[in-house]
Order: C-alpha cells, then sequence, then structure tokens
C-alpha cells in the first residue's frame, strides 16, 4: 500500500482546451527551463534523449474549463518555484494571462492492489495508442481482440504510474473493460490522434484525478472513480 500525497491548484480565469499545451509551455518558461518536472525535457548537454521518459509527476488538466496544477509526490516541493514568484502572470498565446488561484487542495490518497475486489473508473479523453500499437489496432477485425489490446494497454499504462510514483505492485493486476463509450478525434503536437472514453473495473484502488496514457502532461486520459468530478471533455 502507499499514499500518494497529491496538490491540486485551479485557476480562475477559463481557457480551451487547445491552449493547454500552451499553459504548460508558459508556466514552464516562468519558472525556469532548468525545472524539469514542469516540462519533462532533459536539459542536460550530454544526454542521449531529449526527453525523460517517466510518468509525469506535475500534470496540466482542466477542471470546468479552468486550467489546474496537480502535484504528485516528490513535485509537489516542486510547487514554489511557480508560487514564489513576484508575480504568477502569464503570457498565453500573446495574451496576458493572470493566474489567480480559484481552489488549493492538498490530499493523500491509498493505492493499494485489492485481491479479488474491484473498483469501477471512467477513463476520459484517453490517448491509448502510440504509432505501433495503433497499425495493431486498425489491422484487427474482431472487437473483441480490440478490446483485449486497450486491456493490455491500460495495465501498461497503470504499472507505468505506480513505477512513477515508487509503487511496487504486491499482487497481480487485473482490470478488463465495462463500456467503451465513444472515440474521438483530438489533437496532440500538433497531430491528430483517437481519444477514447471508457469506463473499467481494476483490482486496485486509483486516485480520481491522475492521467493515464500518453499526453497525460496536457490533460489526457482522466481517471474518475464513483463520486470523482468530471473533467471537461
Amino acid at each position: 500500500m502507499k499514499n500518494l500525497r497529491m496538490l491540486s491548484v485551479t485557476f480562475t480565469e477559463a481557457i480551451r482546451r487547445e491552449e493547454l499545451e500552451c499553459f504548460r509551455g508558459a508556466v514552464s518558461v516562468k519558472v525556469g527551463l532548468d525545472h524539469d518536472f514542469y516540462h519533462n525535457h532533459n536539459n542536460a548537454p550530454d544526454a542521449p534523449k531529449a526527453f525523460h521518459y517517466r510518468y509525469p509527476l506535475i500534470q496540466y488538466q482542466l477542471r470546468h474549463r479552468r486550467p489546474r496544477l496537480l502535484f504528485l509526490e516528490d513535485a509537489i516541493e516542486e510547487a514554489r518555484h511557480f508560487f514564489g514568484q513576484q508575480d504568477w502572470d502569464l503570457e498565453l498565446n500573446g495574451r496576458p494571462y493572470r493566474s489567480a488561484i480559484e481552489e488549493l487542495k492538498a490530499s493523500q490518497h491509498r493505492v493499494d492492489v485489492t485481491p479479488g475486489q474491484f473498483h469501477r473508473y471512467r477513463l476520459r479523453h484517453w490517448q491509448a495508442l502510440n504509432i505501433d500499437n495503433y497499425q495493431t489496432f486498425k489491422a484487427t477485425p474482431a472487437l473483441r481482440d480490440k478490446v483485449a489490446l486497450l486491456e493490455r494497454v491500460l495495465a501498461s499504462q497503470i504499472l507505468a504510474f505506480a513505477t512513477g510514483i515508487s509503487y511496487r505492485l504486491p499482487h497481480r493486476l487485473e482490470l478488463y473493460l465495462t463500456d467503451w463509450h465513444h472515440t474521438r478525434a483530438a489533437t496532440y503536437k500538433g497531430v491528430r490522434v483517437n481519444a477514447f472514453e471508457v469506463s473499467f473495473e481494476a483490482n486496485m484502488l486509483l486516485p480520481g484525478g491522475i492521467g493515464l496514457g500518453k499526453g497525460v502532461s496536457v490533460g489526457f486520459g482522466g481517471v474518475e472513480g464513483e463520486g470523482d468530478v468530471s473533467h471537461d471533455e
């Protein structure tokens, strides 16, 4: 079992979903690009890779069209690099944005595998497929096989989340999709992608509000448990 520390900060002024990547960039510039938790680029001059391939511990989300910063575990200490600034004003798509706080919430959530006990979740705006498994998905004719592929992908993404928060599963993870609500076109880094909305059950306690899958740092893959607040679509 792990008690996951979370700090969420929701701002007052609304933005559009397509501005969330710009919001992330503006916040990263404000704090300074040497603080790579905010942007996940690898700034080391001799780095073999341009990015840190790790689960993002700072996530940029929308809540009722208002941007929200979610800090997890060690990244909570990084919040001071933004909120310790003399002002929180940003430039967003060439216009000023004032980062006034609407809500600040610190919390802890139990993360745990619960053998024999399943929990229901909804996963919104989920970017499940990379280039390789998208081609496999397209070439798979049977619906049951498509669902099985999505279940395998989701399981690997939950394991990546667990690794990112330094939690080692003591038992086997089990999950299955219960509903495939719809698939919509979305844009990620200027590329058109598929965003799924699904419901699933898993024998694991997951915190509502975290992201799973590709693009979680900019609002993709929001997890909701029963009674959790919805993300914007």
